[in-house]
């Protein structure tokens, strides 16, 4: 028992150095609270995507958009919205999207990996991405497609 207390003194105090935060909500937004139940991330977003946060997370602004935020709060950039939520993850990486609409690729730490400079681009699958600078989307069904006919395979770098 008392070697028990000891492991899980110790786990408790690995997890506060990497600030770990917990989704909170008070009936009116979404905001991260710290181990310790301090407010790290103000209650100002409409959906958090993510329950808890080791270094960053996804949230909705008040303007519909998808932000990554890291453990400190910052907003970092916008995220691509698929299936009326983030990006998925794929190998790593999810795609991010300019004020412009440009796209663009990100890791899991919060780094921008490739700049978003494309008009469209698919999730990378055996470490390539299909992207394209040119072309637009059409709606089929309930939801669009990109077209282009300038349509080239990137490499993840």
């Amino acid at each position: 028992m008392k070697w028990g207390l000891s492991f899980l003194m110790v786990l408790f105090s690995i997890s506060v150095k990497s600030q770990t935060l917990c989704r909170v909500y008070n009936n009116k937004a979404y905001g991260y609270v710290d181990i310790k139940g301090k407010l790290i991330v103000e209650y100002k977003y409409d959906i958090a995507f993510t329950d808890t946060i080791k270094s960053i997370g996804f949230v909705a602004t008040q303007k519909g958009k998808i932000v990554c935020i890291n453990n400190q709060g910052k907003e970092l950039f916008n995220v691509f919205r698929f299936d009326n939520g983030p990006d998925e993850i794929s190998e790593g990486l999810f795609r991010i999207e300019s004020d412009n609409g440009k796209i663009g690729f990100a890791d899991t730490k919060g780094n921008i990996i490739i700049p978003p400079v494309f008009s469209f681009a698919y999730p990378f699958h055996n470490g390539m991405a299909k992207v394209t600078f040119s072309g637009g989307k059409i709606a089929e069904y309930e939801h669009y497609v990109w077209v282009s006919d300038k349509w080239f395979y990137i490499v993840r770098k």
